[in-house]
């Protein structure tokens, strides 16, 4: 269970952070 969470966890936090990252990119 927490290992499942921390995964989700992780997997969001990725996208945030290739989504802001093309928003720079494309800025």
């Amino acid at each position: 269970m927490c290992s499942t969470v921390g995964l989700v966890h992780w997997k969001t936090k990725t996208q945030w952070i290739l989504l802001i990252s093309s928003l720079l990119n494309n800025a």
